[in-house]
């Protein structure tokens, strides 16, 4: 109570004394609590206030992080031609050069500290072990990547006698630690910036488990086995843990990895390092090989954590990428799997289009990948996968013949910027209209052609003084269903929304409503491509001529007489030209002849027709989708009102596409001839 008095009152009782706060703190009693942190929760308090700032640099605080043996450890990392800088550094300047990777035997071993919790860690290569048969290269060979931290892994061809040995002395500071070896079945590389495996020479691991063992100086003997079965990915496969206690004597170390068995052959396996770790530091946890339980097998992030601390954003940048050689372009310093599961986050076509315009090396990465395509088919999933894509351009491109890498680079990249146009339209709403061109048939119609499905492209309903609806065959069941099959103004549509509206019989008693009880949307097209009205007799015929590939789920309809708005959950592409209501279920009996009848005067079909950019061809199979692709027309767009003669109209586009299609047919048939 007295405290809280003596804050609001002067040096003489009276008010206006200022108001305690964190910045009125002793420093020392700052640090005092700070000590009890962790090295990030540090730096965050760092930012707090100046007390909180000068606290966070004190030397008691650091020195408490720092491990017992820090100047031994200091005397490796400090530059050898400036020997007496390490006298100058203060406690947080040697955690934060201690957090960064320390080499060791002239670059094939590495140590650093753990930033998070200030415990040594050590990478030991594949060139610093002992390997049996390394020599010969019928055996083994050493292959370049960029998935190691050291730039190169020991990759085995094929041998009988698997034994890889390793030794280390070193001081590490008293702890539980625990022994990886970074392993990877099969031969990773690069095919038009594509990370691809090739499995060729696995074989051999499925029969014995491999044995991991590793003894200390001191007498600790630890050892485990599994079956390697995890193809295409980096594991780190737990050898055991050991148990350090004095942290000025030098622990030495040994482990190895064999699988001796002369009754069998194996190969097809990368070795990239040994990794040693605080015991329960943690990874994701991968997929688990068999006799290996789930906390012993673990992912490996391939470059230390770093500390950041207070330092300029240069020093921060250096520290982020130790070994890119003065270049900062993130996809050559992480691994192909890293770059992949970051651009696969984008969800913004207009992003991922930006990140190929970056430069060369990002947009080979970008289309060789296939980012394009995924983004669409993740954020639509009805969108098909395209079977075959053509290009018709006025500029003329100079083809390099009998070189298959181009001709699939420009498969590739036609295939990108086609999925990103259509995901670009299906996310864009603007530009709306009817997208229905005619009507093509109805389940049934009561008196054709006065009810024929024609009038439902009459806005009014009332046209030349006589009312203009279509209305179904009566029918005694109620349950009975009906469907209005139109064709759009394009094979390719982007359909967001469908507009419907009953009739109302003003010329009846009682003015009743022929509405449906629910509605349903089917897309697609004609297996045999007629698209044209028909009379009543031919309607049975051509419904089931359809393949439909996409149908909504069932939309309520209201028992109103207004245009009623029935939305798609997602923007869809309807792949044919052809759209089909289904009026299911009927509510409105006629008095006259006492049957249940379905009436609507009006439908709308509202979206956005993707030509004359992209034209669909669907062949006889209707799975079998191809698109053509007309670069120069996309500064061409139609206009928002048309008439029905220009909608009916084909598109100069459009006849060159099937021009096209048909001197392509004819090249095949006159190539299957010679």
């Amino acid at each position: 109570m007295g405290v809280g008095v003596s804050s609001v009152m002067g040096p003489e009782g009276e008010a206006g004394g200022l108001p305690t706060g964190l910045g009125d703190l002793p420093e020392n009693c700052v640090a005092a609590v700070l000590a009890y942190l962790e090295p990030l929760e540090i730096c965050r308090a760092a930012r707090l206030s100046r007390t909180f700032r000068g606290a966070s640099s004190s030397d008691s605080v650091w020195e408490t992080k720092l491990p017992r043996n820090y100047r031994h450890l200091l005397a490796l990392a400090t530059d050898e031609e400036n020997p007496y800088k390490k006298s100058r550094l203060c406690k947080k300047e040697i955690y934060a050069r201690l957090c960064r990777p320390v080499p060791l035997d002239g670059g094939t071993k590495e140590f650093w500290l753990e930033r998070t919790s200030g415990g040594i860690c050590m990478s030991i290569s594949s060139r610093a072990l002992l390997i049996t048969g390394i020599d010969d290269r019928r055996y083994w060979s050493y292959l370049t990547t960029e998935e190691s931290g050291f730039h190169s892994v020991a990759y085995l061809h094929q041998t009988w006698w698997f034994e890889v040995d390793g030794e280390v002395d070193f001081c590490f500071p008293a702890g539980s630690y625990s022994l990886f070896f970074r392993l990877h079945l099969g031969r990773a590389t690069k095919r038009l910036g594509r990370r691809i495996c090739i499995t060729e020479h696995i074989h051999g691991w499925d029969i014995k488990p491999v044995r991991f063992q590793l003894s200390t100086s001191d007498g600790q003997l630890a050892q485990s086995k599994c079956y390697l079965d995890k193809i295409g990915s980096w594991i780190l496969y737990h050898a055991g843990d050991f148990v350090v206690e004095n942290s000025d004597v030098p622990t030495n170390l040994k482990f190895s990895m064999k699988q001796i068995d002369c009754t069998h052959t194996k190969g097809g396996l990368c070795v990239d390092s040994v990794f040693i770790y605080p015991k329960g530091f943690r990874f994701p946890v991968l997929d688990r090989p068999r006799g290996l339980p789930a906390d012993k097998i673990l992912t490996f992030f391939p470059f230390p954590y770093i500390f950041l601390g207070s330092c300029s954003w240069k020093a921060r940048l250096r520290s982020w990428f130790p070994r890119m050689g003065g270049r900062w372009d993130f996809l050559e310093w992480l691994s192909p799997d890293v770059s992949t599961s970051v651009l696969t986050r984008i969800d913004d076509p207009a992003d991922l289009a930006r990140v190929s315009a970056v430069s060369w090396s990002w947009r080979m990465f970008v289309v060789a990948n296939g980012f394009g395509k995924r983004l669409c088919l993740r954020n639509y999933p009805d969108v098909p996968s395209f079977s075959c894509i053509f290009e018709v351009s006025t500029v003329n491109k100079t083809a390099q013949v009998g070189c298959s890498a181009a001709a699939e680079w420009e498969s590739l990249e036609r295939e990108h910027r086609v999925y990103l146009y259509l995901s670009h339209c299906l996310g864009s709403s603007k530009c709306e209209r009817n997208c229905i061109s005619q009507a093509i048939c109805a389940s049934s119609t009561d008196n054709y052609p006065d009810e024929s499905i024609a009038n439902t492209l009459e806005p009014s309903e009332i046209v030349d003084r006589r009312p203009s609806y279509w209305s179904s065959s009566g029918q005694r069941d109620p349950s009975m269903s009906e469907s209005l099959t139109y064709k759009l103004v394009a094979n390719l549509c982007i359909v967001d929304e469908i507009k419907i509206k009953p009739f109302r019989a003003y010329f009846q008693y009682g003015h009743p409503i022929y509405s449906a009880k629910a509605v349903r949307i089917r897309m697609g097209c004609s297996r045999s491509g007629s698209g044209i009205s028909c009379s009543p007799d031919q309607q049975s015929a051509l419904i089931e001529q359809y393949h439909w590939r996409y149908t909504s789920p069932e939309f309520p309809m209201a028992h109103e007489n207004v245009l009623q708005s029935f939305k798609l959950p997602k923007p869809v592409i309807c792949l044919g030209g052809v759209l089909q209501i289904e009026l299911l279920g009927r509510v409105q009996k006629q008095a006259m002849d006492d049957l249940y009848y379905i009436c609507v005067c009006h439908v709308q079909v509202l979206g956005r027709p993707l030509s004359p950019v992209l034209d669909l061809n669907v062949h006889e199979s209707a799975d079998n989708l191809a698109v053509t692709y007309f670069p120069d027309a996309r500064s061409c767009t139609l206009p928002v009102r048309v008439t029905e003669d220009d909608a009916r109209d084909s598109s100069s586009w459009q006849s060159l596409a099937t021009r096209f299609i048909d001197i392509k047919l004819l090249q095949e048939l006159l190539q299957s001839i010679d």
